[in-house]
């Protein structure tokens, strides 16, 4: 029905109970769609998306279910926009790509003409981030650019928004953007410090922690007191990490963050102390790509593979070896599936026997 679902339905509540507010990102949506109860709330138009979207993985029976060619180069990131049912792909040669997540079909595709380090899906817009330091907006409808900010002098890895609507972008320094009239984003903060990754966790229903991971082995958190009137402080140094920290994301299943880093090593903090309570070592490269999925986390490495975590145990389930390249971006979307691309310029989606059967 094209419903666009950016209000919180009825009993959609947080990892620590407290009621959510409208989603500022897909990644909101995700989480917020993985705490309802589907038995006793009435999803209306929204139950399909949001049953698809609890799915989880059959990490045994999974299988390379379509491989997605159209990028003429490396893939650096992969997203799924819940709102619009698509898997995005951005890459080297500059391109950002759509594709359906029901028929796996191209869908559109923006040419960047810079090459795209990072993607971040909003409620009517894309985020992307470029190698020269350039950080562009999208209008999802129309898909033409709407905002260039000229944000850094290094590529952009790191974007992120906290729950109060602001954008953080990340690279030689962190910054943070806030709506201005028409809606355009200026220029709040600047931290100086380096950043590679970085991603928002949730404090409550309308504030977050950012997380940043650097070139040095450190996570940085970091706190915004009153809103975005106030300096932000750093809240903790995590150390773990003895080279470069390449991705983070938050685990919804467990509270906790995942960080992984070019020492071949999955970390994970405690988000009540920030200490490190598990270190996940199979890995024999660099782990450049982290992605949450109901009861998984998937990790992709240059060492060719994708892995598979129950959050239960923090055990790896299974290892993917199907592709032939570095594998730089994983990423789990609807209905059980998950999608890896890399060095060899292709996106393979992955599912189980019956989902092929069924989007045939």
């Amino acid at each position: 029905d094209g419903a666009t679902p950016d209000r919180a339905p009825p009993g959609a509540r947080g990892p620590r109970g407290f009621r959510r507010a409208e989603p500022q990102t897909a990644l909101d949506a995700e989480e917020m769609w993985g705490d309802i109860d589907t038995t006793r709330v009435d999803l209306g138009s929204l139950a399909p998306r949001i049953l698809e979207a609890q799915e989880r993985i059959a990490v045994h029976r999974a299988r390379p279910l379509r491989r997605l060619r159209g990028h003429e180069g490396y893939v650096r990131v992969l997203c799924w926009d819940v709102f619009r049912e698509l898997l995005v792909s951005g890459g080297g040669d500059g391109w950002i790509r759509f594709w359906s997540t029901g028929s796996l079909a191209p869908q559109g595709a923006i040419d960047c003409r810079q090459s795209v380090r990072s993607l971040l899906v909003l409620t009517r817009e894309l985020v992307s981030g470029h190698h020269n330091g350039d950080v562009y907006l999208w209008d999802m409808e129309s898909l033409s650019r709407v905002q260039a900010l000229r944000a850094h002098n290094e590529a952009v890895y790191a974007l992120a928004m906290l729950r109060s609507g602001e954008l953080v972008t990340g690279a030689e320094a962190l910054r943070v953007w806030v709506r201005g009239r028409g809606r355009d984003f200026e220029l709040a903060h600047t931290i100086q410090e380096e950043v590679l990754c970085a991603c928002a966790v949730p404090r409550s229903a309308l504030d977050s922690w950012v997380v940043t991971g650097n070139m040095n082995g450190l996570l940085h958190v970091w706190d915004m007191p009153d809103g975005a009137s106030r300096e932000w402080c750093g809240a903790a140094r995590c150390h773990g990490h003895s080279k470069a920290v390449w991705a983070v994301c938050f685990v919804r299943d467990t509270g906790c963050v995942a960080s992984g880093g070019a020492d071949n090593a999955i970390c994970l903090w405690d988000v009540g102390t920030w200490q490190c309570v598990k270190e996940l070592r199979e890995h024999s490269g660099w782990v450049v790509g982290l992605s949450v999925g109901p009861g998984w986390l998937l990790s992709c490495s240059i060492d060719q593979s994708v892995r598979a975590w129950d959050v239960e145990r923090w055990r790896c389930a299974r290892t993917f070896s199907e592709q032939t390249c570095e594998v730089y971006c994983v990423c789990a979307f609807a209905g059980g599936r998950f999608a890896a691309a890399g060095a060899d310029s292709i996106v393979v989606v992955h599912g189980s026997e019956g989902d092929a059967q069924e989007r045939a």
